[in-house]
C-alpha cells in the first residue's frame, strides 16, 4: 500500500514559536513559486501537463537524469526494496524539485 504514495516523510514535534519566528517563506510565496514551476513544466512538455502526469517513457528519453543518477535509484531501489513503481516516482519527484528551484538539471540532492 505505501507504494502508491507519493512521499513518505517521518515528522517530529515542532515548537511552533521557534518556527514562527523562522518562517521564511509565505504561503503566497511558495504559490507564486509553484505556479512558476508549472508554467515551466508547460512549457517544457508542450502542453498543459506537469512532472506526475508525464509518461514515464519520453521522461527517461529526457536528459533530465545522468547514467550515474540512475544507477544511484537502482542501487537504492535494490537496497530499500522499491518497485518499478516507486523508482519513477522518485524521478517525477526529483524533477518537480528541481522546477521548484528553478534548476535545469536534476541533481543528487534532488533524488
Amino acid at each position: 500500500m505505501r507504494n502508491r504514495f507519493d512521499i513518505h516523510l517521518s515528522l517530529k514535534p515542532v515548537d511552533l514559536q521557534a518556527e514562527q519566528e523562522n518562517e521564511k517563506e509565505s504561503s503566497n510565496e511558495f504559490r507564486k513559486r509553484v505556479t512558476a514551476a508549472r508554467q515551466r513544466q508547460y512549457a517544457r512538455y508542450g502542453e498543459q501537463i506537469c512532472n506526475g502526469r508525464f509518461s514515464y517513457d519520453r521522461l527517461t528519453k529526457s536528459n533530465f537524469v545522468s547514467n550515474s543518477q540512475h544507477q544511484m535509484i537502482r542501487q537504492l531501489s535494490l537496497k530499500n526494496h522499491l518497485s518499478n513503481r516507486a523508482q519513477i516516482k522518485i524521478l517525477r519527484l526529483a524533477r518537480t524539485i528541481a522546477d521548484l528551484q528553478q534548476v535545469k538539471a536534476i541533481s543528487d540532492a534532488h533524488i
